[in-house]
C-alpha cells in the first residue's frame, strides 16, 4: 500500500487477525521503556488482499525530542519464510521415509561420521541408531571392503552414476553380513545434507548364490 493509503490506519486493519495478540504483547513491552526495542514477524495484508510476512523491529523514541513516536522497521520475508516452510516439509517427509524403511538407512557427512542411523539398524544389525551415530561408518565394514568400497563410492561421485555396492558389515554379534548398498550424495540438499546409504542385507541370497557356484 502506498503511503498515501495507510497514513491513519490502525494495525487491526493491516495486521492479519491471528497475530494481533502477539503483536499488542510486544508492543506493550516496548512501550513500558523508553528506548526499548522488540523484534517480530508477522502478517501484513497487501493491497491485493493477500498476507505478506514482515519482520518488523520497534524502539520506543516517545521520549525523543526529535521522534517523540513509536518507530518501525520493517522488511517483507515472504519469500524466506516460504522457503523454510517448503525445506521443514521436504525433511518431516524424509524423515517419515527413512523411519518406516525396513532397509538400513544412514546419512553421514564428508568426515564419514555418521549423522543419522533408522531405527531398522536394530533388526538389521543389533545395533539400536543411538549407538551408532556419531561413530565413523567405515568401522562397520569389513577391513578387507574398505578401500574397494570408498575407491568405487568416488568414482560413482565422479561419474554421477551411482551403482549398487556389495560389502560386507558387521553384525552386533560379531558375524558379518553380506550388504548390497546404493550410496548418494546429497551434501548439497538441503534436507539431507549428507552422503545417504541405503543399505539392504542380501546375506541369504549371497550364500544361496555361492552354494550354486561351489
Amino acid at each position: 500500500l502506498p503511503s498515501s493509503e495507510t497514513m491513519g490506519m490502525t494495525a487491526t486493519e493491516l495486521v492479519h487477525p491471528d497475530d494481533l495478540e502477539l503483536i499488542a504483547e510486544r508492543v506493550a513491552s516496548v512501550l513500558a521503556s523508553p528506548g526499548a526495542t522488540a523484534r517480530v514477524s508477522c502478517r501484513v495484508r497487501h493491497r491485493d488482499g493477500s498476507y505478506r510476512w514482515v519482520e518488523a523491529v520497534g524502539q520506543n523514541l516517545l521520549d525523543h525530542p526529535a521522534v517523540g513516536g513509536l518507530v518501525i522497521n520493517a522488511r517483507d520475508v515472504t519469500e524466506r519464510i516460504q522457503s523454510e516452510a517448503v525445506l521443514r516439509a521436504t525433511q518431516n517427509r524424509f524423515a517419515s521415509l527413512v523411519e518406516h524403511a525396513s532397509d538400513l538407512i544412514t546419512v553421514n557427512g564428508l568426515d564419514g561420521i555418521l549423522t543419522y542411523v533408522s531405527p531398522s539398524s536394530a533388526t538389521v544389525l543389533g545395533y539400536e541408531p543411538a549407538e551408532l551415530v556419531g561413530t565413523q561408518a567405515r568401522d562397520l565394514i569389513h577391513p578387507d571392503d574398505v578401500e574397494r568400497v570408498e575407491r568405487t563410492v568416488a568414482e560413482q561421485f565422479a561419474r554421477g552414476v551411482p551403482e549398487p555396492i556389495q560389502y560386507r558389515a558387521r553384525h552386533r554379534d560379531g558375524s558379518w553380513r553380506d550388504f548390497e548398498s546404493a550410496i548418494t550424495d546429497l551434501l548439497e540438499e538441503p534436507s539431507v545434507q549428507g552422503v545417504v546409504t541405503n543399505a539392504r542385507d542380501v546375506t541369504d541370497r549371497r550364500s544361496a548364490e555361492r552354494r550354486a557356484s561351489g
